[in-house]
């Protein structure tokens, strides 16, 4: 569990910020007001051959197609108020706050974010099984400063502790950034233009017993390629680790990258609603596709996902802000590749930050 929440890490490290037509990234603009979710879906067949495409090459007018990837529920993340969250005081210039649970791990990590610095300052984790640790920096240069240009190149340096009950380990970082290509990401019909970043890190870890002898020391090898795009528009990022000699990759995108929600429309019925509401879906059974009508008596982020019933996710039909109202989205019995799905039973689940509710529907072919 441990280890799926820190691969994450890797994505939130990023941040969304603004790409003009000179490939210029002006000033970080991710600061998600608390109750913001944010979802990273996972490459579920990242290959060696993939990671080495996205990085091959420099320059400009390039694509990157990630077309023909598959992709998970992926990895979610809770905005919280700092001041709220567990350990704060360990991380003073921490003003943005992103929780994560996975099963019954929880983790908290705590960011710098204001228009000119974006830095990771630490992470507060909860173990189901191990208790608490917490891990935090300091004598760090900036990782992000802004703004940010093509083939711009910089390097940051960090030094970080990390204590748990009966040990602590000491991390020295060093990664090198390098802004050295754009061009266009792509996934299906949708194409955007973005810049790449490729970082090279390397961290060294020794961890000590309560009594200070060392027990163990190892080093992780990383290249992190990120794709950031227009209008404060993160896409993907990939990711290689090597570890005692063994070589492993991951990759997540954005959920809006490769989820196209066109299907959204507004109810004008001069009222706006009293309460949530999810209604049964028209018509049903259906084929080959069905409305769906969601009720929100408040601006709230919402997020309508449609799962098998072996409680997979199938398509993502809302993941945004969307103001108080009546809506009605559409279906049209594909999954996120664009691929019609089989008949059977299926689950629509909405969740906002104050409701949810879940129905079933049956396609019929």
């Amino acid at each position: 569990m441990k280890q799926i929440l820190f691969k994450s890490i890797f994505v939130l490290c990023f941040l969304c910020t603004s790409l003009s037509a000179q490939i210029s990234i002006d000033e970080n603009l991710f600061q998600p007001a608390p109750g913001t979710v944010i979802t990273y879906p996972n490459d579920i067949f990242m290959t060696a051959d993939f990671f080495n495409s996205l990085l091959a090459g420099t320059g400009g007018s390039m694509n990157w197609d990630f077309s023909a990837r598959g992709y998970d529920g992926g990895n979610i993340f809770i905005s919280v108020d700092p001041a709220s969250s567990p350990r704060n005081d360990s991380f003073p210039d921490g003003n943005l706050c992103m929780m994560s649970i996975v099963g019954s791990d929880s983790a908290w990590q705590y960011y710098n974010s204001t228009p000119s610095v974006y830095n990771y300052e630490g992470l507060c984790y909860h173990s189901g099984s191990s208790g608490e640790s917490v891990q935090s920096f300091n004598n760090m240069t900036p990782q992000w400063t802004f703004p940010v240009n093509y083939n711009d190149q910089w390097t940051s340096h960090r030094h970080s502790s990390v204590y748990s009950t009966n040990s602590y380990s000491i991390m020295f970082d060093t990664s090198d950034f390098h802004a050295n290509a754009y061009g266009t990401v792509q996934y299906n019909s949708n194409s955007f233009n973005c810049l790449r970043i490729v970082e090279d890190r390397r961290a060294t870890t020794n961890t000590y017993d309560n009594n200070d002898s060392l027990i163990s020391s190892f080093t992780l090898v990383t290249t992190i390629i990120y794709f950031i795009g227009e209008s404060n528009t993160y896409y993907a990022s990939a990711t290689r680790t090597s570890a005692f000699g063994i070589l492993s990759y991951n990759s997540q995108v954005a959920s809006d990258f490769i989820n196209v929600q066109t299907g959204i429309e507004p109810i004008a019925n001069g009222t706006l609603p009293d309460d949530f509401s999810l209604s049964q879906n028209y018509p049903n059974p259906f084929n080959p596709s069905t409305s769906i009508q969601l009720s929100l008596p408040a601006k709230s982020d919402v997020r309508l996902t449609v799962y098998d019933i072996l409680g997979r996710e199938v398509s993502i039909l809302v993941d945004k802000e969307l103001s108080a109202g009546s809506y009605s989205v559409v279906w049209d019995g594909k999954d996120k590749t664009g691929t019609a799905v089989a008949s059977g039973v299926y689950l629509y689940s909405l969740v906002t930050d104050k409701y949810s509710e879940s129905r079933k529907m049956i396609l019929l072919k």
